[in-house]
C-alpha cells in the first residue's frame, strides 16, 4: 500500500508531501486508491534549500557590508592621517619660523648690547651737527624776502648781490 510522507528539516521547515510507492503499485505503474498519511514526519539531517540559499545570501551581504565598512574605515583613517601629516607639517614650519625669528631677535639684541657696551667703553660717537647757517625766513628778522631794511638776504627784490 502506497503512503504519503513529509520531512521536517533542521531549520524547522516542512517538506512537500511525497508518495512512497508499494511493490504492486510500482509493477503496475499506478498509485493505490487510499493513501494514508504518515502521522510522524521523517527527520532530516539538513536545512531546506530555501533556508540554505537565504543563509548564503545573508552571508554574502554581511561580507559585502564588512568590506564596505572596512573600506570606509580605511578611507577615514587615510584622511585622518593626511590631515595629521598636514597639521604636523604646518606645526613644524611654524616652529622653524619661530626658531629663526627668535635667533634673529637674539642676534639683534646681542649686536645692540655689544654696540651699547662699545659706546660705554669708548664714549659717544661723533654726531654731525647742522652748522651755523642762517635761516631765511621772517622770524629771524634778517634778510627776509620783503626787504625790511636790515639789508642782505636771498631775495631778488631788494638786494644788490653784485656790489
Amino acid at each position: 500500500m502506497c503512503q504519503k510522507w513529509f520531512k521536517i528539516y533542521t531549520c524547522g521547515c516542512a517538506s512537500p508531501t511525497y508518495v512512497q510507492f508499494c511493490r504492486p503499485a510500482v509493477a503496475a505503474d499506478v498509485v493505490c486508491q487510499l493513501l494514508p498519511e504518515d502521522v510522524q514526519p521523517r527527520k532530516s539531517f539538513f536545512p531546506c534549500y530555501d533556508c540554505i540559499r537565504a543563509q548564503h545570501r545573508a552571508e554574502k551581504a554581511a561580507e559585502a557590508a564588512a568590506a564596505m565598512k572596512a573600506a570606509e574605515e580605511a578611507f577615514k583613517k587615510a584622511e585622518e592621517e593626511k590631515k595629521h601629516k598636514e597639521t604636523e607639517r604646518i606645526r613644524r614650519e611654524a616652529e622653524e619660523r619661530a626658531r629663526v625669528e627668535r635667533e634673529e631677535e637674539e642676534r639683534k639684541a646681542k649686536a645692540r648690547k655689544e654696540e651699547e657696551e662699545k659706546i660705554r667703553r669708548e664714549g659717544r660717537p661723533w654726531e654731525v651737527s647742522g652748522g651755523n647757517k642762517k635761516g631765511k625766513g621772517r622770524r629771524d628778522g634778517h634778510g627776509g624776502r620783503h626787504g625790511n631794511g636790515h639789508g642782505g638776504g636771498s631775495s631778488a627784490w631788494g638786494s644788490n648781490w653784485r656790489s
